[in-house]
């Protein structure tokens, strides 16, 4: 609701509530009052204070309910920071209710008025959300397209009140975001709401408010600690370290605290979604995936430059191993059956390669005819060479290695590194090199580390 103007409500059954939703900050009194405007009403009003998470808590010392039915009647009460040592800069919800079961229906009209004694000024207020309520560093007022002052360390600024509908905007550095709507999306961007910014100030408004947020954006990529395999579709929730601001509050979706929020879950590249944008503070990082352990990473976010992309890098998720044989117990048990003992270096297909082997090079154990070679070796019609093309796994780095002389065993890379992603299925390479008396050619598989 704006303060300093006027919402006409009824009652249309014995249990009806009207709520309204205001900003309000230090240095102001803002008066609340109901005037009844037909015989068959009785207003009752309660005010509530709106915690960090969107919790509402009742300031039962500010209730009002004085009087009873009656045309003209008035119910008042206040909010004054000075009286009131313990309010705070935030937004407020009013209640207004029947005092009077049978107070309700036909000729229950009231007016219900929020207002600062302004001196027919309008007060444009500008706050550090995250901050406790303080001035906003950089913040300029704009009216009608038009600078008019900076407000240098101010929290508000006083100016005529517009005769006609204005469009009034604080602009501030990239370091702030303006904080969004709890219940409704992309009202910021909406000038046609009471939290948009910019937005239209009507004749008679007194108090508009501006609430902004320090903000760090976050992007990084999730993979599997063994194989290097990226991890997508896993849930990411940000926890607000010990000794800092809100301890252990955990952030799980953008807008924070929005009933509407959309959760963070990686893509199927495992990258963290574009939209990862958190209040600046200090953070751990939960990270949720199916048929992986809950992983935990301390200090993700540990330092960084407000509304500037932080790069938490490559994040690795160790997948679970109760038998410690350093195979993935879904992959163990899907390959030899649910509480089956394996041993990493066994090779019970007899195809060469071990357990350990075939399950980083996504390779079944238990069949000799899976295993990693080269899909092909065909020549090359147009070029001098050798065409190779060999079967990949996503996550998994790629090497050409080249050998003159088997007996030595002495192989160097020789084209490569190439990472897989999960689009591909299958590289490919050609040689050109001149012909030789014994060329070999091997395909190594490794992790990115």
């Amino acid at each position: 609701m704006a303060v300093g103007l006027s919402q006409i409500h009824n009652f249309h059954s014995s249990n009806d509530e009207d709520w309204v939703r205001f900003f309000a900050a230090s240095g102001w009194v803002f008066h609340i009052e109901a005037e009844q405007l037909e015989t068959n009403v009785d207003v009752r009003l309660e005010v509530y204070y709106e915690e960090f998470d969107g919790s509402l808590s009742n300031l039962s010392y500010l209730a009002c309910d004085h009087f009873g039915k009656g045309t003209g009647v008035i119910e008042a009460t206040s909010l004054n920071f000075a009286t009131f040592t313990n309010l705070t800069a935030g937004f407020y919800c009013v209640k207004v209710d029947s005092g009077d079961a049978a107070a309700w229906g036909p000729d229950s009209l009231y007016k219900l008025h929020i207002y600062i004694p302004s001196g027919g000024r309008l007060i444009v207020d500008a706050r550090d959300w995250l901050n406790g309520g303080a001035s906003v560093m950089g913040a300029e007022l704009w009216m009608g397209g038009e600078l008019i002052e900076p407000f240098s360390g101010r929290t508000d600024i006083s100016v005529n009140m517009p005769e006609s509908s204005c469009l009034v905007e604080v602009r501030v550095p990239p370091l702030y975001r303006p904080v969004e709507d709890r219940y409704l999306p992309n009202q910021a961007a909406n000038p046609y709401s009471s939290i948009g910014n910019p937005r239209w100030v009507q004749p008679g408004e007194a108090f508009a408010s501006f609430q902004f947020s320090p903000c760090v954006e976050a992007s990084g990529q999730l993979r599997d600690e063994w194989t290097g395999a990226p991890l997508g579709d896993a849930k990411l929730t940000f926890i607000t370290r010990l000794g800092g601001w809100r301890p252990h509050t955990e952030i799980k979706g953008y807008p924070p605290f929005a009933s509407y929020q959309q959760a963070w879950y990686t893509d199927q590249n495992g990258h963290f979604p574009s939209n990862v944008i958190l209040p600046a503070v200090h953070y751990d990082l939960v990270v949720g995936k199916t048929r992986y352990p809950t992983g935990l990473f301390e200090s993700v976010l540990s330092a960084y430059t407000g509304c500037l992309t932080t790069n938490v890098g490559v994040l690795r998720l160790r997948p679970g191993d109760i038998d410690g044989n350093g195979l993935a117990d879904d992959w163990q048990g899907d390959c030899f059956g649910t509480n089956s003992i394996v041993a990493a270096d066994e090779d019970p297909d007899h195809d060469g390669f071990s357990n350990r082997q075939e399950y980083f090079l996504g390779t079944d154990p238990t069949n000799p005819a899976s295993f990693f070679s080269c899909l092909s070796a065909a020549p090359e019609a147009t070029v001098d060479g050798m065409v190779l093309t060999w079967p990949t796994r996503p996550g998994r780095v790629y090497s050409i290695k080249l050998c003159g002389e088997l007996a030595l065993g002495i192989w160097s890379t020789w084209a490569g590194p190439w990472t897989a992603d999960v689009q591909t299925a299958s590289m490919s390479w050609t040689s050109r090199l001149a012909a030789a008396d014994s060329l070999y050619y091997g395909v190594e598989a490794s992790t990115s580390d």
